[in-house]
């Protein structure tokens, strides 16, 4: 399988697993191993914190460490005399409606779905494993 991400979008994935890490080492350190489905719960409730942790990041972190950076363009500059080469200059980006530079945020994603979208996807599975895990339980 091959993971596909950009910047801090592999980070899902870490916070991911280390709630279903979380979940099982909260199952084992009681002793529950061997109460049915009780496992599955707690590793849905572990993803669901994983989610939390994911979305707090997201939020919280991610901006103070991805600023806006500023765009750049590269300018043909014409010879100044004749028989010398142009020349190339790298300017700043200037949005010609507003005569204010241009920049960019930089984006983070895994397998193409954005970090800010991901806490959403991953807490709805975690909620899906938690709700099938209480249905098998309450009917045995």
């Amino acid at each position: 399988m091959v993971i596909i991400w950009q910047r801090w979008g592999i980070l899902a994935l870490v916070f991911a697993l280390a709630g279903l890490a979380l979940g099982y080492a909260v199952i084992a350190g009681l002793g529950l191993r061997a109460v049915p489905h009780l496992t599955d719960l707690a590793m849905g409730l572990g993803v669901i914190v994983s989610a939390a942790g994911t979305l707090a990041f997201d939020r919280l972190l991610r901006p103070r460490l991805d600023r806006p950076q500023q765009v750049y363009v590269d300018v043909v500059v014409p010879p100044q005399a004749e028989g010398l080469a142009a020349t190339i200059r790298t300017v700043p980006a200037i949005d010609p409606q507003t005569g204010r530079p241009i920049t960019t945020i930089p984006r983070s994603s895994l397998f193409f779905i954005p970090l800010r979208v991901v806490p959403i996807v991953i807490g709805g599975l975690g909620a899906l494993l938690v709700v099938v895990n209480v249905v098998r339980m309450t009917l045995g």
